[in-house]
């Protein structure tokens, strides 16, 4: 559709220019309001002609108020919200994981160190056994010692 437009356009102004006297050459080219009115805005092909145009002469922005450009940027919002949404599942999942994984970890820890308790007091035990062991080791010995010392002094 805008190709027919800027080529009944460029048509018209064609029209114009061979309808109007002759420029001289020292003039300027006259302008309309769709810009200059020589034949540079019609293609050079002969009458009769029809040129198929595969890009626009100038940039076309699209408006930024219509319906298609509303209708993408809904959708676009709604994506959004669905991404946003899933992120917020996976997050809220991962965090309930990590939750768990953190009150199965304090669990252990208490066990580790209720046992780790249980082992300091068995090695207190256990040391002052091998102290009381050792004691009544070296009074045993001492006892044999002096038997020996009092046996061999009565021996003549």
């Amino acid at each position: 559709m805008k190709p027919a437009i800027l080529a009944f356009l460029a048509l018209c102004a064609c029209r114009t220019t061979q309808s109007s006297a002759p420029i001289p050459e020292t003039e300027a080219p006259a302008t309309t309001l769709f810009g200059p009115s020589d034949s540079t805005l019609a293609p050079a092909d002969e009458p009769g002609t029809v040129r198929m145009v595969d890009e626009p002469v100038r940039p076309i922005e699209g408006a930024t108020s219509s319906r298609v450009w509303l209708l993408d940027l809904y959708h676009g919002a709604l994506a959004e919200k669905e991404d946003l949404g899933r992120r917020v599942n996976t997050l809220g999942r991962e965090r309930d994981t990590a939750v768990l994984m953190v009150s199965e970890l304090e669990t252990e820890r208490a066990n580790l160190e209720a046992r780790c308790a249980a082992l300091d007091a068995e090695l207190k035990a256990l040391e002052a056994k091998s102290l009381e062991l050792a004691r009544r080791l070296v009074e045993s010995e001492l006892a044999r010692l002096e038997a020996e010392k009092a046996r061999l002094e009565k021996q003549p």
